[in-house]
């Protein structure tokens, strides 16, 4: 009879623990990485050109003890001269560094180049320093032209 009881005892338990809401987990930050747009600026010098790159964390998480990077690549036809992040953060050319971002927080990274050629292109990209999973690659990188 006793062992019947236990035997009760730990069914109604496992019933109890599986109808409980799961908690959530410390586990795995997932956030979309984009870079959503680009925008080229002409300077009154025919020759130099700057590029606002846009970036945005599409979360479904915010991004917490890991960096979202954005960084420049692939350059074409230009000389870079001068590389600015946003929210006050230093460059540490080709990357800016920016930290934890919040779902939806836009960043803008520009890049102030020399046109050398008859066209020109430049690719920026995001990036995760850390263990943030990034569900979609397809958005992490994106090239403007010039002509």
């Amino acid at each position: 009879m006793r062992m019947r009881a236990f035997s009760l005892v730990g069914i109604i338990a496992l019933v109890v623990i599986a109808g409980m809401p799961q908690l959530a987990s410390a586990g795995v930050i997932t956030a979309d990485a984009a870079i959503v747009h680009i925008r080229v600026v002409f300077t009154p010098n025919p020759n130099v050109v700057r590029f606002r790159a846009l970036a945005e964390d599409l979360g479904p998480d915010n991004v917490v003890g890991d960096s979202f990077d954005v960084h420049y690549q692939d350059v074409s036809g230009l000389r870079v001269r001068h590389e600015h992040c946003g929210l006050g953060i230093s460059p540490d050319t080709p990357y800016c560094e920016y930290g934890e971002v919040t779902v939806g927080e836009r960043i803008v990274t520009s890049v102030k180049a020399r046109i050398v050629s008859s066209t020109g292109s430049i690719t920026f990209c995001t990036s995760y320093e850390g263990s943030t999973v990034d569900p979609d690659h397809s958005n992490d990188c994106a090239t403007s032209f010039i002509a």
